[in-house]
């Protein structure tokens, strides 16, 4: 859990500093919108994952019995035939 939300950081980083530098050179080469958007949504995901503390994908959490008496089936002896 801790990897994912590391990787969740260091993505929204790198999206903010993408879209920063694109927003920087947008007047030069207007084409640049369209990688800053998707940057800046992908560093906006990232953030709300971080936010809600969202688990990974396949994340299955461990979930305790409360039934913990349950009988378990009792073998039975074999008799002996003589």
């Amino acid at each position: 859990m801790e990897r994912w939300q590391r990787m969740n950081v260091i993505f929204s980083l790198i999206g903010f500093a993408i879209f920063v530098v694109c927003i920087i050179f947008v007047k030069k080469v207007p084409v640049l919108l369209l990688p800053a958007a998707f940057a800046l949504g992908i560093a906006f995901n990232c953030f709300k994952t971080i936010y809600k503390k969202t688990p990974p994908p396949g994340y299955e959490q461990e979930v305790e019995t409360k039934n913990n008496n349950i009988p378990k089936n009792k073998k039975k002896k074999k008799s002996k035939k003589r």
